[in-house]
């Protein structure tokens, strides 16, 4: 088990670094505001917060009135807007968490490659602080590694009924105060690629599979 883990944290450290190392790409406000959804009565409230923090500033919104529901909310536009964008790329979507909120534990979309060879586990995060990304979670198992993902706690995995070996892997990082997102795409969880322009999820570069 202690190699396993020193395994697993190995990949998260590299994973985490090629996500810094990744290159920032525009985000546009018309694909946000599409994606926040005022129809869910119980967000309204957390959704309105929201709009105004990436209309102006995050700093807008009192703190003591951020618990109510922002960060979720936060976390359920972020996945829309990736889900979008890979929409937009020609994926098809397989599975995703029907919001007002985020899902929490567990991966947050599955989605076909445009040329349907490849099922994908993503993760998406998203955060309104000016000041920095956001960052996978670190622990006993780091999220994304193969054994996070192939533990029996995870939904989304055990909802399309597969395990880490069965998937690649793609990482999204929306900074909604800078207008900005990252990804990575991981094929086998060992070897890590970053997207450096949108069109690469347009046709993923087969050099990508090919090890």
């Amino acid at each position: 088990m202690g190699s396993d883990k020193l395994a697993d944290h190995g990949f998260g450290d590299r994973l985490a670094a090629a996500l810094r190392a990744a290159p920032p790409l525009e985000l546009a406000p018309e694909l946000v505001a599409s994606c926040i959804d005022s129809k869910h009565e119980v967000a309204q409230l957390a959704e309105s917060h929201f709009r105004t923090a990436f209309e102006s500033s995050l700093y807008r919104i009192p703190r003591h009135e951020r618990a109510g529901g922002l960060n979720g909310v936060t976390g359920h536009i972020a996945e829309s807007v990736a889900e979008t964008i890979l929409v937009d790329a020609g994926w098809t979507p397989v599975e995703h968490f029907v919001g007002p909120f985020s899902g929490g534990h567990g991966i947050d979309l599955a989605m076909l490659s445009p040329d349907q060879e490849h099922l994908f586990v993503v993760e998406v995060k998203g955060t309104l602080q000016p000041t920095r990304w956001p960052r996978l979670t670190r622990g006993e198992l780091d999220q994304m590694s193969p054994e996070w993902l192939s533990q029996p706690d995870n939904p989304g995995m055990q909802s399309i009924g597969v395990e880490g070996d069965d998937v690649s892997g793609l990482v999204v990082s929306i900074q909604f105060a800078r207008r900005q997102w990252k990804a990575v795409v991981t094929p086998d969880f060992r070897d890590i690629q970053t997207v450096s322009a949108v069109e690469q999820l347009d046709e993923l570069p087969a050099s990508w599979f090919s090890s």
